[in-house]
Formats: C-alpha cells, sequence, structure tokens
C-alpha cells in the first residue's frame, strides 16, 4: 500500500478478537509514523457537503431533539479536521475540537470559531474531563490502534447523561463479510481498526454507558452505483 511519501506498507492482516469482537490490521504503522501522516492532511481530505454527509446531518438531527437548542452547549468533535461538522450546530453552542494536521486546523479556529483543546485525543488533559454536553468520533475509531481505550477516555470527557456519537465502518456489514480484509476500506494502511456491535456492547460494558441507538448509514447520500 502506497503512502503519499512514496514509501509503500504492508497490507497486513485483518483479525478479529473473539473477546470483545474487534477487528484490526496486523502489523499497523506506529503512532510516530500515523502522526507525521496526519499533520501532513491537506484541507480538503473531508471535504464534505453537509447535508450528503449521513453521519453530520443524522449526528445534528440527534443533538437538536435531544438538548433544547435555544440554551448554551458544549460539543467536543474528535479529528474536527476543519470544523465543518460544528460550524452546522446552533450558532451559541461552544464548539470545541481535536485536530492534529495543521492547515485543517487553522480553518476550523480561524473561520468557524473552533476552540483547539488538543491535537490528540491522547493528550487531552484531564481538566476537560465532564465539561462536555457531546463528544462526536466521525470516522475515527477506525484511526485508533487502542479503540477500547480510546473510547473510555471520550466518554470521560462527557457530562453525566452526555451523548457520546459515533460513526465508523461494521465489521458485521455484509460487504465485510464477503470481502473480509480485502474490503476496500483497508486500502489505506490509516484504517487501523474495524469495529461491530458486540465491540460497542463490549465497551458499554466496561466503561459503564449505555448505548441509547444504532443505526445503519451510508458514508454519504448518493445513488447506489457511487456508493
Amino acid at each position: 500500500m502506497p503512502l503519499d511519501d512514496g514509501t509503500t506498507v504492508a497490507p497486513g492482516r485483518l483479525l478479529r478478537c473473539q473477546d470483545c469482537g474487534l477487528g484490526q490490521r496486523v502489523p499497523c504503522l506506529q503512532p510516530q509514523a500515523l502522526a507525521e501522516i496526519y499533520r501532513r492532511t491537506p484541507p480538503d481530505a473531508m471535504d464534505y457537503d453537509y447535508d450528503d454527509n449521513c453521519a453530520w446531518s443524522e449526528a445534528r438531527r440527534c443533538l437538536l431533539a435531544r438538548f433544547d437548542h435555544s440554551q448554551e452547549r458544549v460539543v467536543l468533535d474528535i479529528g474536527c479536521h476543519t470544523g465543518a461538522f460544528l460550524a452546522g450546530l446552533p450558532a451559541n453552542w461552544q464548539r470545541l475540537g481535536i485536530e492534529g494536521a495543521e492547515a485543517p486546523r487553522q480553518i476550523a479556529s480561524g473561520q468557524h470559531a473552533v476552540r483547539i483543546i488538543a491535537d490528540t485525543l491522547e493528550t487531552v488533559s484531564t481538566e476537560w474531563n465532564g465539561r462536555f454536553d457531546a463528544v462526536a468520533l466521525f470516522d475515527v475509531v477506525e484511526h485508533l490502534p487502542n479503540p477500547a481505550e480510546g473510547l473510555g477516555r471520550a466518554a470521560s470527557l462527557l457530562k453525566p447523561g452526555g451523548l457520546l456519537l459515533i460513526s465508523t465502518a461494521d465489521m458485521d456489514a455484509w460487504t465485510w463479510r464477503l470481502a473480509a480484509g480485502r474490503h476496500w476500506y483497508l486500502q489505506t494502511p490509516l484504517h487501523l481498526s474495524v469495529a461491530s456491535m458486540p465491540f460497542f456492547r463490549f465497551v458499554a460494558r466496561r466503561h459503564g454507558l449505555s448505548i441509547l441507538s444504532s443505526k445503519k448509514i451510508a458514508h454519504r447520500r448518493a445513488d447506489a452505483r457511487t456508493r
């Protein structure tokens, strides 16, 4: 698998844990190499139309249904990129983000008034624990070398009764059952982990969380051939 700098990475194998249900690429890129790739990510890498991004539009609907949007809320987007998701929320809500890519981070703070609190989830200060009404992770779980630990850290940032909003690939979807380790989603070496509902139930038990709902969505709204 080629990287942007011309180097190649062995595709490795996709293994699934029989205890927690998580799929993971073995071997995978080391944290230092991953951090450098993310740092150079261009702003247009996630240039989505808001309403065509199923995860963003569904999460916004969920938040507006859960919270009175006339009141101030505090929302954190982990891997916020340019802050486009946060920009679509009510103007009186506080918008905070975690982002390690330099150019997208500047757009998030400069154009969308997003306060960046850390480069990575692992480096968020404990002073932010229990501060957020909602924490979102869109297309993030697959980038975590230890998603169970990462989601536990994300949950610790929530106020009591807060929402953790997650979108990621589903290893139990028919496309994964058919393609397994040959799935197109693994064409990038940046995708390390593949979740499933058994995995999320494992995480919920481990960290004292409740799964309120789950919904199967396409990555974006488009005709069947494009999807």
